[in-house]
C-alpha cells in the first residue's frame, strides 16, 4: 500500500455508493459522542488501575 492507499480506497467506495455516506445523512452521530466519551474514559480509567 502506498501513502495514499487509505484515501483511493476511500474515494473507491464513496463512488461505489458507501452506505454509512447514506445513513450519516438522516442520523446525527455527533449525538451519541457525549455518552460514547463518558464510557470510554470510564473503560480505560478502570483498566488502568487494575493494571497497578
Amino acid at each position: 500500500m502506498n501513502l495514499f492507499g487509505d484515501s483511493d480506497y476511500l474515494e473507491k467506495l464513496s463512488l461505489k455508493g458507501d452506505p454509512l455516506e447514506r445513513l450519516e445523512k438522516v442520523v446525527d452521530f455527533e449525538c451519541f459522542r457525549p455518552t460514547l466519551n463518558r464510557i470510554f474514559k470510564y473503560d480505560l480509567k478502570t483498566q488502568n488501575a487494575s493494571a497497578i
